[in-house]
């Protein structure tokens, strides 16, 4: 579990229920690491747990405040458009004000790869709000033995 001391989970991500799980890959790609998707689901969320708590249900808990700017922040990482336009959707300003970008050095992108590349292998288009379906057709077997190294630990890529 090496990869989780390089790049750590974000704990800024306050109350974020959707977009802290590709904000991670997002981080994790351009620091470096490859990305696998196995043939066949081999994990999965369990949502339905009937009576099991949620923290939207929490009485007296005003979540929303701190989960805008953990949404904010997952906007500004990943450099979020208003649809169909080249404007962001969280503003230089806005980012500072709320201190939206703190620890970036530590919780922000790697150097290894840009966002933009991650967009294209993901066959993402941040303007257009589309994903090229074929992407995940174009995506070939790898074979991971290859991506370990004699002691059996996983290698970046720009370590190889």
């Amino acid at each position: 579990a090496k990869f989780v001391h390089e790049v750590p989970f974000d704990p800024y991500l306050f109350y974020v229920f959707d977009g802290e799980e590709v904000l991670y890959s997002v981080r994790l790609w351009t620091h470096g690491y490859d990305l696998f998707t196995p043939k066949n689901n081999i994990l999965f969320h369990h949502y339905a747990r009937h009576g099991a708590p949620r923290f939207w249900s929490i009485p007296g808990l005003n979540y929303a405040a701190e989960q805008q700017l953990g949404q904010g922040r997952v906007k500004y990482f990943m450099k979020s458009l208003k649809n169909q336009t080249n404007e962001r959707m969280v503003t230089d300003e806005w980012v500072k004000k709320h201190n939206v970008d703190r620890e970036e050095d530590i919780y922000g992108l790697g150097k290894v790869r840009t966002l933009e590349d991650y967009y294209t292998f993901a066959g993402a288009d941040p303007v257009k709000w589309t994903v090229n379906n074929d992407q995940c057709f174009a995506i070939q077997k790898v074979d991971i033995r290859h991506k370990y190294n004699k002691e059996k630990k996983l290698v970046r890529s720009e370590e190889r």
